[in-house]
């Protein structure tokens, strides 16, 4: 993909495809993309690029492959998102050349990016990013609402600015590129685990049970991640935050291997 191609040159600006969506009966799509604090929607309509018949043929060639799923006459939905992103490549590095250059970043600062919406244009047999309006259904909240559950029977509640994010990196470079995973709270170390905008029902079974495994954990030694707290923006909360277990990336089948 052009993210580890990039990343490994170490000259063109990190980013992050956060979402991608496709629609297969109007073979239109979107993404979502994140590079240097800033969140970026694009949406690719086919209306869009009829100014020139080659490209367009590209795009719907892409289309079946999204359609596929699994790819189609060797390409994959990773040669359609590279495709798209390419032209972006100037306006990631010079939000990535502007951008606050910070030692501490906390989950407040990933939550709330600075928002730019884009369509694809075809011009004079060109890929164009082209400025859009903010498309209001995109805007989508963040965590669950737990009407009323009460989260301080089960553990102690953090604000987004009080999760400081550790970087993958020596330094804070791709901080806020990818969703944080590992954060600090409280000069602990923990595994941030969000919650979507649907996901109240097993938010609720999750919290019931890290309950019962606190519980357990009083009387008998339970050797399994425990929930150190849980953060909280308003009435919603946007995920748990959970004892770290520093595996040092290898999965369970590495491991057993």
């Amino acid at each position: 993909m052009l993210f580890a191609i990039y990343s490994i040159m170490n000259s063109l600006p990190r980013f992050s495809i956060t979402e991608f969506w496709f629609d297969p009966l109007k073979k239109e799509s979107k993404m979502t993309v994140r590079c240097s604090g800033r969140c970026y929607y694009i949406v690719m309509l086919p209306d869009k690029l009829r100014g020139c018949p080659a490209i367009l043929k590209q795009y719907l060639q892409f289309a079946e492959v999204a359609e596929a799923e699994d790819g189609l006459d060797g390409l994959t939905i990773d040669d359609f998102q590279d495709w798209a992103i390419e032209p972006f490549l100037p306006i990631f590095r010079d939000a990535e050349l502007s951008a606050d250059k910070r030692q501490r970043y906390t989950l407040y600062d990933y939550l709330n990016p600075e928002i730019f919406h884009y369509s694809l244009l075809a011009i004079n047999n060109t890929l164009v990013p082209c400025p859009d309006e903010p498309a209001l259904s995109q805007q989508r909240p963040h965590g669950v609402d737990l009407h009323g559950y009460e989260l301080s029977s089960v553990c102690h509640s953090y604000q987004p600015m009080q999760v400081q994010i550790c970087p993958n990196h020596p330094n804070s470079e791709g901080a806020l590129v990818e969703l944080p995973e590992k954060v600090l709270v409280d000069g602990r170390t923990c595994f941030f685990k969000p919650f979507g905008a649907g996901e109240r029902r097993s938010a609720l079974r999750e919290l019931e049970c890290y309950k019962r495994i606190g519980d357990l954990q009083r009387s008998m030694m339970v050797q399994v991640p425990t929930l150190c707290g849980v953060v909280q923006d308003n009435s919603r909360c946007l995920g748990l935050l959970l004892s770290w277990v520093d595996c040092r990336r290898i999965t369970l089948e590495c491991a057993l291997g």
